[in-house]
């Protein structure tokens, strides 16, 4: 464990940004059990929460696109929708970037209803699809008012941008010789397996080249004719573990959070994001139905509808969604071998399989099964 990772180290450069930068008084400052790979969360004086967004690939940049999903919550709290304000620092900046350490943000706390209710998976599904919809109808409105430069207007999970940021992770040069390519993962898995938690599977990814051939699934997304361009702005990280829901009078999403992830995308980035990231595309998988995309998709339907381009995206998007997850993983294996990764983090990421996605939407049919089958509800509904 480096200097950087050590729980005290991170407390008291935290604790000086704060008082420096926002001319806050720490009183009390408590890691939260939302700690995990999206990066380090705390509550500061019980009324405010702290983020430190999750440094990636040993690079100490943040994941995600920290300055856009500040700016989008705000906006979405000043609509009315509950999630986090987002509060500037004492140079009227949301983000106060900390060099060789990390990124901050400072917004107000969302307490969790005390009543918060176990629903059955069909029902949380077309919650939260309806959810997904009020964000990119209310994020998208704001976006459409802004003039963003490029950075903060482009999706950094589009599969032209996981092309790119696999190059970065393997340290592979677009156009350069396979063999050279092959030799560079050779290298790194023979790094990996004296590494004493790396799981054997992530050595035969790489002595099988795998991330030559998610480059090339990147390649062929990008020309698809059934790509779907940018339309919406997307929260890209809602799951039932990122939003407080409360019983009465009836179950109800009443806070979201965990906005790093957000981007320009597409709209049906909704539903292929939401599918993937709340684990229903493996609850399906395992049923043999679709039942939680189609409950996920009604919700959705009811406050922004879908359209059938959108529809005919779904295959697409999913592939373009597991890749984004291979992609994350490797990443955070990165930061592993880096020495910016260790405690509950390194526990979480050494559960974390680069395929666990990415395989079954290589080798069956489901991703196109997925989109008939949330084309045929849609026009029947």
């Amino acid at each position: 464990m480096n200097e950087i990772t050590r729980p005290q180290h991170r407390e008291r450069v935290l604790t000086a940004v704060l008082e420096r930068e926002y001319g806050l008084t720490v009183q009390e400052l408590q890691p939260l059990p939302e700690q995990g790979l999206l990066g380090d969360v705390w509550t500061l004086n019980h009324t405010l929460v702290v983020k430190r967004p999750r440094l990636g690939g040993g690079a100490w940049q943040p994941e995600g696109n920290v300055l856009f999903s500040s700016l989008l919550m705000n906006a979405l709290h000043s609509a009315g929708l509950p999630v986090p304000e987002v509060h500037p620092n004492l140079h009227g900046q949301y983000v106060t970037v900390v060099p060789n350490w990390g990124s901050v943000q400072v917004m107000t706390r969302l307490s969790a209803p005390p009543d918060a209710p176990s629903l059955p998976p069909r029902e949380l599904a077309q919650l939260l699809g309806g959810h997904a919809a009020h964000i990119a109808r209310a994020g998208t409105a704001w976006f459409r008012r802004q003039d963003l430069p490029a950075p903060l207007s482009q999706d950094p999970w589009s599969v032209d941008s996981i092309h790119t940021q696999l190059l970065h992770i393997f340290q592979l040069e677009e156009g350069s010789s396979a063999s050279s390519q092959r030799h560079k993962l050779f290298q790194l898995a023979e790094r990996l397996k004296h590494h004493p938690l790396a799981p054997s599977e992530l050595t035969e990814e790489l002595e099988d080249a795998g991330p030559l051939h998610a480059l090339e699934e990147c390649r062929r997304l990008a020309r698809h004719p059934q790509r779907s361009a940018p339309d919406a702005v997307v929260h890209n990280d809602l799951k039932p573990g990122n939003v407080f829901i409360q019983s009465q009078p009836q179950p109800s999403i009443v806070g979201s959070y965990d906005y790093t992830m957000a981007s320009w995308c597409s709209l049906v980035r909704n539903v292929s994001s939401t599918y993937i990231d709340s684990g229903w595309f493996t609850e399906d998988r395992k049923g043999g139905t679709f039942d939680l995309l189609e409950r996920l998709a009604a919700g959705h339907q009811q406050q922004l509808p879908l359209t059938a381009h959108h529809m005919q995206a779904l295959a697409v998007d999913l592939h373009t969604v597991a890749l984004k997850k291979y992609m994350l993983r490797w990443n955070y294996w990165k930061g592993v071998l880096a020495g910016a990764t260790a405690g509950t983090h390194l526990a979480q990421i050494c559960t974390l399989k680069p395929l666990e996605f990415l395989k079954p939407v290589r080798e069956t049919t489901l991703a196109m099964d997925a989109q008939h089958c949330l084309h045929d509800a849609l026009l029947t509904s």
